[in-house]
C-alpha cells in the first residue's frame, strides 16, 4: 500500500507485496521458492508474462539418480537435497521492476537498495508430473490507478519446501525437484538444467473486442489451479455474479491424478446433493461433501475486475458491449483463506 502510495505501479506493489509474504509466511513463499507474473500495461493495451521458476542442477540426471538407488519405484525424497532446484523467486522480483515497474520508486531490502523500474488494490494473498496436491502458495493481485495490473504468484511448492535453509541465510529452499518423474520416456523426466512441470498460475483476462483488462484474478493450490481458474471465471461470465460471489461458491477438484472418469471427483460442502447424487449415477466416484480445513484442496482465491462486466445482461464478448464503468473497480477474497481487499483511496 506504502509503494502505491508513494507513486509506484502495479508491479513495483506486486513485489513489495511478495517480500513481505517471505516475513508473515515463510510457510508458502520466500526468495528459495519459484514465481511467475502477468502484466497488464493499460498504455498498449498489451499483456506481458514472465516464468521466475528455476532449473535442475547441472549434474542433476536420470543415470546419477539411478546410481543412487532412485527410479521410479522410488522416487527421491521431497525433503532431501535432491529436490532443490534452482530458486526463481528472487530474480523473478527483480526481472519484474525492471520490465514493467514505474521507476518512481525504489525498494530497499536491508542494506542492499533494488531501483524499481499509479491506485487501488486487492492483496491477499495437471498429470504430466504428478505433482504434489498442495495449496502452500501465495497469489496476490493488484491495479493501480492507471489501469495497470499485476497478477502475481509464489510458492515453495510443499509448505517449507525441503526444509534446507542456507547458511547464514534465513529462508528455506524449495522442493520443486520433487515433482520430476523418473520415468524414462516421460517428458517430465528429470534431466539436467530442466525446468519441472509446474503447477502455479497467475490469471488474467482480457476483452477481446478491446483488450481492455476485465479482471485480474488467480486460484492457487496445486492441482486446483486451473481448475479454480474456469470455475471462478465461469461464475462470473455465465451466472453474473460478482467477484466476492464469484470466490464464495463451492468448487470442484478433478484429481489430483486426473485420469479422467477413474479420478475421485472431491465436492465442497454446499453443492446440492441432487447434483452429487446425479454425478454418483453417472458413475464418478466421488468424495465429499468435503468441509472445514480439507476445503483447502479448493484452493484460494483473489479476483479484482474492472467494471461490472460480469453484470446480468452484460456479455464481454458481445460485439455491442461498451464498459461504460472501467474505472470502477471491484475486488474479491476468498473465503477460505486469510487475504483480503484493500484500496488506496
Amino acid at each position: 500500500m506504502k509503494i502505491l502510495k508513494k507513486g509506484g505501479n502495479a508491479a513495483d506493489a506486486a513485489v513489495a507485496v511478495a517480500a513481505a509474504l517471505n516475513v508473515t509466511e515463510p510457510c508458502s513463499t520466500g526468495i528459495g521458492g519459484d514465481c511467475f507474473c502477468l502484466f497488464y500495461d493499460a498504455k498498449s493495451k498489451t499483456v506481458h508474462g514472465l516464468n521466475g521458476s528455476g532449473r535442475s542442477p547441472r549434474d542433476m540426471s536420470l543415470e546419477m539418480l539411478n546410481t543412487r538407488g532412485y527410479n521410479a519405484d522410488n522416487p527421491i525424497p521431497v525433503q532431501g537435497a535432491l529436490a532443490v532446484t534452482v530458486p526463481g523467486a528472487a530474480a523473478g522480483w527483480l526481472d519484474t521492476i525492471e520490465k514493467f515497474g514505474s521507476k518512481k520508486v525504489s525498494i530497499r531490502f536491508n542494506n542492499v537498495q533494488i531501483p524499481t523500474l499509479s491506485l487501488n488494490i486487492s492483496i491477499t494473498d495437471a498429470t504430466r508430473g504428478s505433482p504434489y496436491s498442495s495449496s502452500d502458495t501465495v497469489y496476490f493481485s493488484v491495479v493501480d490507478g492507471n489501469g495497470n495490473a499485476c497478477s502475481f504468484i509464489v510458492s515453495n511448492y510443499m509448505g517449507f519446501g525441503t526444509g534446507l535453509v542456507p547458511s547464514g541465510c534465513g529462508f528455506t529452499l524449495q522442493n520443486r525437484g520433487a515433482n520430476f518423474t523418473l520415468q524414462p520416456d516421460h517428458p517430465n523426466v528429470v534431466a539436467p538444467n530442466k525446468r519441472p512441470f509446474h503447477t502455479i498460475i497467475p490469471a488474467m483476462a482480457t476483452s477481446a473486442k478491446t483488450g481492455e483488462l476485465l479482471a485480474n484474478f488467480g486460484v492457487m493450490g496445486g492441482f486446483m489451479q486451473p481448475q479454480g481458474h474456469v470455475q471462478v471465471l465461469l461464475n462470473m461470465v455465465e451466472f453474473g455474479m460478482n467477484p466476492q460471489e464469484a470466490l464464495d461458491q463451492p468448487r470442484f477438484c478433478i484429481g489430483p491424478g486426473h485420469t479422467g472418469i477413474s479420478s475421485t471427483i472431491s465436492l465442497e460442502h454446499g453443492i446440492a446433493s441432487k447434483t452429487v447424487l446425479e454425478l454418483v449415477n453417472m458413475g464418478h466416484l466421488i468424495d465429499g461433501p468435503i468441509t472445514g480445513l480439507n476445503r483447502s484442496v479448493f484452493g484460494r482465491g483473489q479476483i479484482i475486475t474492472k467494471g461490472a462486466w460480469w453484470s446480468a445482461g452484460r456479455n464481454p464478448s458481445d460485439q455491442l458491449f461498451v464498459c461504460d464503468d472501467c474505472k470502477v473497480l471491484w475486488a474479491g477474497s476468498d473465503p477460505r483463506a486469510d487475504g483480503m481487499a484493500a484500496a488506496v483511496l
